[in-house]
């Protein structure tokens, strides 16, 4: 591996390494990463001479792209790159997906909290108002506040949003005693005669 100079990153310039070619493998090859080969960069490069309208010299043709390419170990420093870059942005994703889930899970708390607040005013509205008059908000509202506050917490713990109630089936097995009786008594009658057929000798050896 080639000696860098800068933060010794592998993608860094390396000793050595020209301006000119440096620049080159930061703009046409490190974007490639794992997908990176001197075609490609030099390609890219060509539609950028295109598009400025510049004169493509010969000493940048394909040929030299490939020696300078392998030179400075192009391939490598771009899948270094690459590696980096995925760590980097998993670890920030990551970072925000935890806080994502921290604000619903607070989200959740403070609907509880709504909740809790709300049903202890219905309970004194009920018991001052003694004509059966009820307060704007029904206990449906808050059974539905309830619920998002629930969902929220269990989305964030990766639960089923439903509370399913499952039993288990028994099952009976009935036994018939004539039905067993019938059973071992056939069972018998096969081995007596079985028994009465080896006795006799009649058998496929004496025939």
């Amino acid at each position: 591996m080639l000696a860098t100079t800068q933060n010794e990153l592998p993608w860094s310039r390396l000793e050595n390494e020209p301006d000119l070619w440096y620049g080159r493998f930061v703009k046409y090859a490190m974007p490639f990463g794992y997908d990176f080969t001197p075609d490609r960069a030099y390609r890219l490069f060509q539609y950028d001479q295109v598009r400025l309208l510049a004169t493509t010299l010969d000493t940048d043709a394909l040929v030299f792209w490939q020696k300078e390419a392998d030179r400075w170990d192009w391939e490598h420093r771009a899948k270094y790159n690459a590696d980096e870059e995925t760590i980097v942005t998993q670890t920030i994703w990551r970072q925000r997906q935890l806080e994502l889930l921290e604000q619903d899970w607070q989200l959740g708390n403070d609907l509880r909290g709504v909740v809790n607040t709300v049903l202890q005013q219905y309970e004194l509205y009920l018991a001052e108002h003694k004509d059966g008059a009820k307060p704007g908000i029904g206990m449906q509202h808050l059974v539905t506040a309830a619920k998002q506050a629930s969902d929220t917490q269990r989305l964030t713990l990766a639960m089923p949003t439903q509370i399913m109630e499952t039993r288990e089936k028994k099952q009976v097995v009935m036994y018939l005693p004539e039905v067993e009786e019938a059973q071992s008594e056939s069972d018998v009658i096969l081995e007596q005669r079985s028994d009465s057929s080896s006795s006799d000798g009649n058998n496929d050896s004496n025939v």
